[in-house]
């Protein structure tokens, strides 16, 4: 791909944009229909969404944070809802196993997200936790029910 991490990254944010902008032409609709209760559950929602985004921005592995950003995408594509609940900043994993890690995630989504596309309900959900055996990212939803355990190096 031409321009690398770089235009990966582009065509993320160039997602999240377009998805906010019709979040924001809904929630408009609704004002102009006279429904200010659904516009502000809608606003709602979207805080929500943003909140959670800002926690994945936030991960200390940069690199495994775009691969995540770039797989929701992707599962948008494809007509999947991939949800990302994040409760770990990954402050532990080296960053010469950041690839590695984010290949595995990765690899373990796309596979998910294959098999949820032709479900009746299209949904995912990735959590993102640590405990003292390691990072652990378990995913649900739609024809999925497994997950990676990345053993946590201890200094």
């Amino acid at each position: 791909m031409r321009g690398g991490v770089q235009a990966e990254t582009l065509v993320v944010l160039s997602a999240w944009s377009h998805e906010l902008a019709n979040e924001l032409q809904v929630i408009s609709g609704y004002l102009q229909l006279g429904q200010p209760t659904a516009a502000l559950e809608r606003t709602f929602e979207v805080a929500a969404r943003l909140r959670r985004l800002d926690r994945l921005l936030t991960l200390k592995a940069p690199g495994f944070a775009l691969a995540l950003l770039t797989e929701r995408s992707r599962a948008k594509g494809s007509g999947v809802v991939l949800e990302l609940e994040i409760d770990s900043d990954l402050a532990g994993v080296p960053p010469e196993d950041e690839p590695a890690l984010a290949l595995a995630v990765a690899d373990l989504l796309r596979a998910a997200v294959t098999r949820a596309s032709g479900s009746d309900n299209p949904a995912l959900s990735l959590v993102v936790a640590e405990d003292s055996a390691g990072y652990h990212f378990r995913l649900s939803g739609a024809k999925a029910d497994s997950g990676v355990v990345w053993p946590r190096v201890m200094p």
